[in-house]
């Protein structure tokens, strides 16, 4: 007959969880719960078998795989494998942990692959748009190293960092797109209901209109007469340009306009610089050849231009020359990156110097960004600020005038 049992253990990630199991005794929930973590109590529980369905944890799946999920991964794989527990058992313990349902399916399939011969990064292939190239090979050279818990950790390194330089840039971009977006909508409501109001005003007066009124009038009218084409327009605009930039012309432009725009182009070649140092970083102290690495930031990036700038990059270091000399062909790179690189390969220590090189490119972003959003938000407040001042004062003229007729 089974039993319920309460129970209480710490988990892999060293916290505590409470729940209820039910078994045919309690040999046999100590060993169920063993395979989650270290069991801290287990007893008898007195509550009737209906009430614990109501009592324990549910599971809610989410239908996407966050950066959240991926760091928790390898920060678990990681725990696990350094406490010598079996492969197999590990994946077993995160398919009963993870919440995200693409996650969850991927696991289930990479156990039955190891169960019939095939490496845990052979079996992650079939998931590229969850565990990329990047994870692959690292996992692959953990394998053959036997430093599998080393390259998760790494891995964890790797995503927290990626994940803490999106968070800065949504955070940077969020209130700047705030401005932006109420910046538009008043000036739209301004133009196409509350001018109209005055200029049917102003022709009952029949009053001659100051030039500066003449002007925001007719604009207003182009403006809500021809809404609808300029909506059309603006919708023609962006999928023209999603079907430019599908072209192999079109994605060049585009990918080399990303490094010389305005304001972001600086900031721009920083993250790519910040990406570049990260991944090598963590390749080359994985111990994963330099060839590789370079191929696996060549499948990495989308960006084209950067794209071919690598394979000529890897055509150099394949020819025999240094990688200081080789990444001369990355031409946005600044002479420090360089004079460091070539200090690392000197002294043997290429994998720590990308590291320092990774850190004072997140620090310069980091700066970058913050002082991008205190130009932008001043700028955007002066120009809103600007142009409903001018349409204010087109009202305002004509009104002052009537109070001057008015007077006489």
């Amino acid at each position: 007959m089974a039993t319920t049992f309460k129970y209480k253990l710490i988990n892999n990630d060293g916290l505590a969880n409470i729940g209820f199991v039910t078994a045919t005794d309690q040999e046999e929930a100590l060993r169920t719960l063993q395979k989650e973590g270290v069991v801290v109590y287990i007893k008898e529980s007195k509550l009737r078998d209906g009430l614990v369905p109501l009592l324990a944890p549910k599971r809610r799946y989410r239908n996407s795989v966050t950066y959240s999920d991926l760091k928790t991964l390898c920060n678990q794989f990681s725990v696990l494998l350094k406490a010598n527990i079996p492969l197999l058992r590990a994946v077993d313990v995160l398919i009963n942990q993870v919440t995200s349902r693409p996650l969850h399916k991927a696991l289930l399939g990479i156990r039955l692959d190891i169960e019939a011969g095939a490496s845990l990064s052979n079996a992650m292939t079939k998931y590229p748009n969850i565990f990329p190239v990047l994870w692959v090979n690292l996992i692959r050279v953990g394998e053959r190293s036997g430093r599998l818990p080393f390259t998760f950790s790494k891995l964890y390194e790797y995503l927290d960092s990626t994940d803490n330089i999106r968070k800065q840039v949504i955070n940077a971009s969020i209130y700047p797109a705030i401005v932006l977006v109420v910046a538009i909508m008043a000036i739209t409501i301004i133009l196409i209901w509350f001018v109209p109001i005055f200029t049917r005003l102003f022709e009952q007066f029949h009053v001659e209109l100051p030039l500066l009124t003449q002007i925001v009038i007719k604009t207003s009218d182009a403006f809500k007469k021809n809404f609808p084409l300029i909506t059309l327009g603006i919708t023609a605009l962006f999928f023209g340009l999603k079907f430019y930039q599908k072209t192999p012309f079109g994605k060049w432009n585009i990918d080399l306009l990303k490094f010389i725009f305005p304001l972001t182009g600086n900031i721009y070649k920083e993250m790519i610089i910040e990406k570049i140092s990260l991944i090598l970083s963590v390749l080359l102290e994985s111990g994963v050849s330099l060839l590789l690495a370079f191929d696996t930031l060549i499948e990495y990036f989308d960006n084209i231009v950067v794209v071919s700038m690598l394979k000529e990059v890897r055509e150099e270091i394949k020819l025999g020359n240094t990688t200081s000399q080789a990444m001369k062909r990355l031409v946005f790179l600044p002479p420090m990156v360089y004079q460091m690189i070539s200090v690392g390969e000197e002294s043997g220590t290429l994998g720590p110097m990308f590291v320092e090189i990774n850190q004072f490119f997140k620090e310069s972003i980091e700066t970058s960004l913050k002082r991008m959003a205190s130009l932008f938000e001043p700028l955007m407040i002066i120009v809103t600020g600007g142009i409903v001042g001018i349409i204010v004062s087109s009202i305002w003229l004509p009104i002052f005038q009537l109070t001057q007729i008015g007077g006489r």
